[in-house]
């Protein structure tokens, strides 16, 4: 059985080849599996395949955000903050989703949360929309964008879990929402 797990390792101690290698051929280990694929290592084109697939909607879902919500500089982002916030709730949605189960294909992984969430959310353009703000003279506006996305990032993946878990005892869920993410 392949899986992935949590990166352990700093990247120095690793080449790319052992990282992939680690990544899809490590057997399950103290119940903390994150994806499964049966096929190994031959598995991993399609897998990129997945997850450029999942990037690419992402990508054009956050780009159709800013033809919705135009920006100018010096005025509220509203658009990355929209990208970023309904990536929170989706991503929310989905580990709460998958938290009944203990083994998760590679492939559903692969393509929503490392693709299209991936794809979706931006921290570069929220750093970058800051450092806009503070430039045109709203470091308070600057401010107050920063956080606003931290606090309601963090409530929104809360929300999307519970309401990804609804129906489901406490004593249900396999993993928590800090053990699933990677």
């Amino acid at each position: 059985m392949y899986c992935s797990r949590a990166w352990r390792r700093g990247p120095a101690e690793s080449s790319l080849r052992s990282l992939l290698a680690d990544r899809l051929q490590v057997e399950q280990w103290d119940g903390s599996v994150r994806a499964v694929s049966e096929e190994g290592p031959p598995f991993l084109r399609e897998l990129i395949g997945w997850v450029a697939l999942g990037g690419a909607c992402g990508a054009l879902t956050r780009y159709s955000l800013t033809l919705v919500f135009p920006e100018t500089p010096g005025e509220w982002p509203w658009a990355t903050l929209v990208a970023n916030m309904l990536g929170c709730l989706l991503m929310g949605l989905f580990l709460g989703f998958l938290s009944q189960f203990r083994e998760v294909p590679l492939r559903t992984s692969a393509l929503i949360a490392t693709g299209f969430l991936g794809g979706l959310t931006t921290f570069s353009t929220y750093a970058s929309d800051a450092v806009t703000l503070v430039d045109a003279g709203e470091a308070v506006m600057a401010g107050l964008y920063l956080a606003t996305t931290v606090a309601a990032g963090w409530i929104l993946v809360r929300v999307g879990w519970e309401i990804g878990r609804w129906g489901r005892g406490d004593d249900e869920a396999v993993f928590s929402p800090a053990e699933m993410g990677e």
